[in-house]
């Protein structure tokens, strides 16, 4: 990597430091700033004393996929929400194991139980204490964790529906 000068106006920076997620916070980071003028993006991670950065000119979005970050990460970690859905996800799934990495399913762990639980390269499904407050509140027949473990149900699809009283939660 060439020596630059210094940032120019046209660079949006943000940095991540000792996280498991930090590519991810990166991109999401990256994906915040870059409608200030910024004219590319870039991440680069530190990974044994080796930097590997990956950059080019454009949008956060058309710059990174799940391909372009398999270099920087240790785990590739996927959202089925934004990865288009279950095909999309499973299809992520497999970019990371071609690189030698573990998948790690982001959020939304009822969604991601019946998907993930078909991966077995997967390292974990989040799970905070929010997604076991809030999803029953929500739905009926998200999935419950025994004994540490998540309890896939064996029924076809992720067997929720919406409760009848969710639309309480509703926003316009």
């Amino acid at each position: 990597m060439a020596n630059r000068a210094g940032f120019s106006d046209e660079c949006g920076v943000f940095g991540v430091c000792d996280s498991e997620d930090a590519a991810n916070l990166a991109y999401l980071g990256l994906y915040a700033l870059q409608h200030r003028g910024q004219e590319s993006a870039g991440i680069a991670s530190l990974d044994e004393g080796k930097i590997h950065v990956e950059r080019e000119m454009g949008y956060v979005a058309d710059v990174f996929d799940a391909a372009r970050l398999t270099p920087a990460v240790d785990c590739l970690q996927l959202d089925v929400t934004r990865c288009g859905g279950y095909t999309g996800w499973l299809r992520c799934a497999d970019l990371a194991k071609a690189a030698g990495l573990q998948v790690s399913a982001h959020c939304a762990p009822s969604l991601h139980a019946p998907v993930a639980a078909a991966v077995p390269w997967l390292r974990h499904v989040e799970w905070f204490v929010d997604h076991a407050r809030l999803e029953p509140e929500l739905v009926d027949g998200a999935p419950s964790v025994v004994a540490g473990l998540l309890d896939v149900p064996d029924s076809p699809g992720h067997g929720m529906t919406l409760r009848p009283d969710a639309e309480r939660w509703r926003t316009d």
